[in-house]
């Protein structure tokens, strides 16, 4: 099995950081697989990698973005569980060092920052929140990092779903029964701070409404 773990770990977390924003909001959106694919740059592995929320009955590609402040948090989480994961193991990094359009041929937050950005469009509002998260919402949860102690305790490589069965130089699907099981009692303690920024992130978008309505009088 030849893998790069510190960047499958970073990746995996990144990922994992998603999955928690799914299973956050309000309905509770379970996640269907998360992927990690393998690529070589520099002759060193990196990793790229996905979440696929579970599509409910009567899903459309746009309903996400019907309830924005859910489609922005959890484009924001990937990073944020991300960087958090870095500075416990000693490599402290800005949020936006993973959340930017610099494209730096690693594997990073560079599709949800576009994402992002292309949505909120305003570049107070863009750096306001992004601001914000680099600001206090990171130093929050450090300042809080015993909450993540269960988290942290994974071994990414052994949450690999039937890891013999496929080609490593494709797909690698982690295992989401176990995965919730090992994370649902962080959910429970993570709530509070989760919805912490989602306030911030529905003020925010409450100003561009404010805003809006005064450009129509």
């Amino acid at each position: 099995m030849d893998v790069n773990e510190i960047n499958f770990n970073t990746t995996f977390y990144h990922e994992l950081g998603h999955s928690i924003a799914y299973r956050l909001q309000e309905d509770g959106i379970e996640v269907n697989h998360i992927y990690l694919k393998e690529e070589l740059i520099d002759y060193e592995a990196f990793y790229i990698g996905v979440t696929k929320p579970k599509e409910p009955k009567g899903y459309l590609y746009t309903e996400e973005i019907q309830k924005p402040k859910y489609y922005l948090i959890n484009l924001l989480y990937g990073c944020i569980i991300q960087q958090v994961y870095l500075y416990k193991n000693n490599k402290y990094a800005k949020f936006e060092d993973c959340f930017c359009e610099l494209i730096n041929l690693k594997p990073s937050g560079v599709d949800d920052y576009n994402k992002f950005k292309n949505f909120l469009i305003d570049e107070k509002r863009i750096n306001e929140i992004i601001n914000y998260v680099d600001d206090i919402y990171i130093p929050l949860l450090i300042e809080n990092i015993n909450y993540f102690t269960d988290i942290f305790k994974i071994k990414p490589i052994n949450m690999v779903k039937n890891p013999n069965s496929f080609d490593w130089k494709t797909f690698i699907y982690i295992d989401i029964s176990k995965l919730n099981n090992i994370t649902n009692h962080f959910l429970i303690q993570h709530r509070v701070f989760y919805e912490i920024l989602l306030s911030k992130i529905e003020m925010v978008l409450q100003q561009k409404k404010t805003i809006f309505r005064k450009n129509k009088i």
